[in-house]
């Protein structure tokens, strides 16, 4: 969500103006973005499951490969091409300031469905199994 502010006499208020109407105005207002902050608790449980499928298999050397097959597997990425037309990926992170609680979720979600797929385990079994690292 985005709020269009003034500066008032005890900080910054909603404007009173419609959002056209601010556009056009010449002098600086504030443009402020709220974003439903994002759960620890809930980054935790992530790698949590990362860690329960980590020590379960033996494909990846690295905890941090396991979390980025699922960032890619997931689609958590961009493509991009070079100049010789060479189609790449760039992992996109899952940092605090660049995901919200709500795009977490879905990428979570999206998480627990590949190491269903994966691993073969019972989605009840492995979300009470990932409580469990908790």
């Amino acid at each position: 969500m985005i709020l269009y502010m003034e500066k008032g006499r005890h900080g910054l208020i909603p404007s009173k103006c419609s959002v056209d109407d601010y556009m056009r105005m010449k002098k600086a207002g504030y443009r402020v973005e709220v974003k439903r902050s994002r759960n620890l608790a809930f980054h935790k449980k992530f790698f949590a499951l990362c860690t329960l499928i980590f020590d379960n298999q033996t494909h990846y050397k690295k905890i941090g490969h396991l979390v980025q097959f699922f960032k890619k597997a997931s689609g958590h990425y961009e493509i991009f091409y070079d100049h010789e037309g060479k189609e790449h990926y760039e992992i996109r992170s899952i940092a605090f300031n660049k995901m919200d609680d709500l795009e977490f979720q879905k990428f979570y979600d999206d998480c627990v469905d590949i190491a269903i797929e994966i691993t073969g385990v019972d989605g009840a079994a492995l979300r009470d199994e990932v409580a469990r690292f908790l």
